[in-house]
């Protein structure tokens, strides 16, 4: 994967914090700066699925849907196996 170089302003205290938090785990400011934008990237990507999710599944109607499903397979299988 091909790196793109990115220019950034930071205030000073900011610069410092990332500074040594870089320090104290051994990495490179910028490689740090990459994990923290790469983890904040997939937690709203994240967020924004669980939403969606969440109104999908929020809708009354689909809900009855998923109960009468879970129903259904309430009532097939068997219990062969499950004797132990």
């Amino acid at each position: 994967m091909t790196a793109h170089k990115l220019a950034i302003s930071l205030q000073p205290e900011v610069l410092a914090q990332v500074q040594l938090a870089a320090d104290r785990l051994g990495i490179a400011r910028s490689q740090y700066i990459a994990q923290v934008l790469t983890r904040e990237a997939a937690r709203l990507r994240d967020a924004e699925v669980t939403a969606s999710l969440d109104a999908v599944y929020s809708d009354p109607l689909v809900a009855q849907a998923q109960r009468e499903k879970a129903a259904q397979w309430d009532t097939v299988g068997s219990d062969a196996g499950t004797e132990w």
